[in-house]
């Protein structure tokens, strides 16, 4: 993501929804508190949703074709 490493480890409560369909993995999602995340990291929250918001637009124009 372009961080500085912190070389911290960060433990977080995180909660998975998965959907089926047809006997097969359709979906899956992922939720956890960021805010959490980042200050067991020591990376400011701020900085961390810059750097997600770019891989989140990176990731558009990759499924956009560019």
């Amino acid at each position: 993501l372009g961080l500085t490493p912190t070389h911290r480890r960060a433990e977080v409560p995180f909660v998975s929804w998965f959907t089926f369909e047809d006997g097969l993995l359709a979906s899956e999602r992922f939720y956890f508190d960021l805010a959490a995340l980042c200050d067991g990291l020591g990376v400011p929250v701020a900085e961390m949703r810059a750097a997600l918001a770019a891989l989140r637009n990176d990731a558009g124009a990759l499924v956009a074709g560019g």
